[in-house]
């Protein structure tokens, strides 16, 4: 039955697959969470089969220990090139300030079990947050990803440039052989994917996906640089309809980052009584075209993150 399947469906053809490690088989992109609130989490896997299936049944489960032996929910989940095999599961009915560890099964193997945590409702002494942004693949290896999960933490705050669009040798170093993966500029939905699955399978990138929660927010190059609401300064009227493109960015975004989805981008997270997170999008709905000259200073999205603080004391 098995070989009568490989043959109905073609083999899945994907040019990261050179970068793949194949022990991780078919969790190549590991796992990762986002979005905490205090009874719920965003749990995320890709699921890559050998060949094009139509669908993939996902079973995931969540515990309070790290060997699985106390579930806390679980679930079946369905995935399907539509969704590019992205599994994306809203968790809900958990405790507050709570470590939970996930993992997901399909095709005969179980994932990585990750590590994720619930927002408190309570009054707490600290917070611990590590705030990141602008990883580029061909600027060299995201080690500070790797440092970042060695981390005791609530949450990592992402601020945008979780990719960038350029072809390859446009916008780095490749000296050291990390090249763009596909060569040309992203435009399409499929461009965007590929871009997405390269950068997850970055050893520093998965072990703090692995290990925390991200808070996120897209800033200009998760669609090209220098975004605003009605174009980029990176989109030539020869790279087609901008809308398109911005609508091929957002699709593989959502698909490829724990993170809830919506028609807006701003959201807020309650760390109980000592300090609000609000997230902002001030790029697809919150800016109009920036003003040109010879000098472009951008602040990027270290103004996207605004802290509310109910409480001074001890933050």
């Amino acid at each position: 039955m098995l070989h009568e399947k490989r043959k109905t469906f073609p083999p899945l053809k994907e040019p990261i697959a050179i970068l793949v490690d194949p022990t991780l088989k078919p969790f190549y992109h590991g796992v990762a969470s986002g979005d905490p609130l205090h009874d719920r989490v965003i749990i995320w896997t890709r699921v890559t089969p050998e060949d094009s299936l139509p669908t993939i049944d996902v079973d995931w489960e969540v515990s309070t220990d790290q060997n699985f032996t106390s579930i806390k929910t679980k679930g079946k989940v369905t995935t399907s090139p539509a969704r590019d095999y992205t599994v994306k599961v809203d968790v809900t009915g958990l405790s507050s300030d709570q470590t939970y560890y996930y993992r997901f099964k399909a095709l005969g193997t179980t994932s990585m079990a990750g590590r994720t945590k619930t927002s408190p409702i309570d009054m707490k002494d600290s917070l611990k947050f590590a705030v990141v942004s602008c990883s580029n693949w061909e600027f060299g290896y995201f080690n500070a990803y790797a440092r970042i999960a060695e981390k005791e933490l609530d949450a990592v705050l992402h601020l945008g440039d979780y990719i960038y669009e350029y072809g390859t040798g446009k916008y780095g170093d490749t000296t050291i052989g990390r090249i763009n993966m596909p060569l040309h500029e992203i435009i399409s939905l499929q461009d965007y994917r590929t871009r997405h699955s390269q950068y997850r399978l970055d050893e520093g990138l998965r072990q703090v996906s692995l290990m925390h929660p991200f808070i996120a927010i897209w800033d200009d190059h998760e669609v090209a640089n220098d975004t605003y609401a009605e174009g980029a300064q990176n989109h030539q009227p020869e790279e087609g309809d901008f809308n398109e493109r911005k609508q091929a960015a957002k699709q593989a975004y959502y698909e490829w980052i724990p993170i809830r989805e919506g028609e807006k981008h701003y959201r807020t997270f309650s760390y109980g009584k000592l300090a609000d997170i609000i997230m902002l999008d001030e790029r697809l709905a919150g800016r109009t075209k920036q003003a040109e000259g010879k000098t472009t200073l951008n602040y990027g999205t270290w103004t996207e993150l605004c802290w509310v603080v109910s409480n001074a004391t001890g933050f």
